[in-house]
């Protein structure tokens, strides 16, 4: 179930990406340009929240809040370039799942919270860069 939604949401991010951002970022420009920003936004919104659903009932709701925000953050902390973040954020989700089933296979963990540690990791490198920034 959770591969056949992956496919579907991607297509539909795939097929609708920059009309996404595009809506995100300004919908008011978007709105006199005459994009349909209601019915965008709420294609956006239905597929997240399907996603949402369909995840937290594959893998429960700790991994599937570590994935959607802890991911995201440690990328838009590295980059300030939308297309960078979204790369290093599938970049981080999947080592950070692949290492914290790994862990928890190897040490008895439980894997929710183990993913959760290694996608924490992924905070460091920018809280480092915002650190040495300021």
């Amino acid at each position: 179930m959770l591969g056949a939604t992956f496919l579907v949401v991607f297509t539909v991010h795939l097929l609708l990406y920059k009309k996404f951002v595009y809506v995100s970022f300004d919908p008011e420009t978007a709105r006199a340009s005459g994009s349909r920003v209601l019915l965008i936004n709420q294609v956006f919104f239905f597929a997240l929240a399907f996603t949402i659903s369909v995840a937290i009932s594959s893998i429960g709701a700790l991994p599937v809040f570590s994935f959607m925000v802890i991911r995201a953050a440690s990328a838009l902390m590295l980059t300030d370039r939308l297309r960078t973040a979204f790369s290093l954020s599938v970049f981080f989700g999947v080592v950070s799942a692949l290492a914290g089933f790994y862990l928890s296979f190897l040490y008895s963990l439980p894997t929710g919270p183990a993913m959760l540690g290694t996608s924490a990791f992924f905070l460091t490198p920018g809280m480092i860069r915002r650190g040495l920034g300021r």
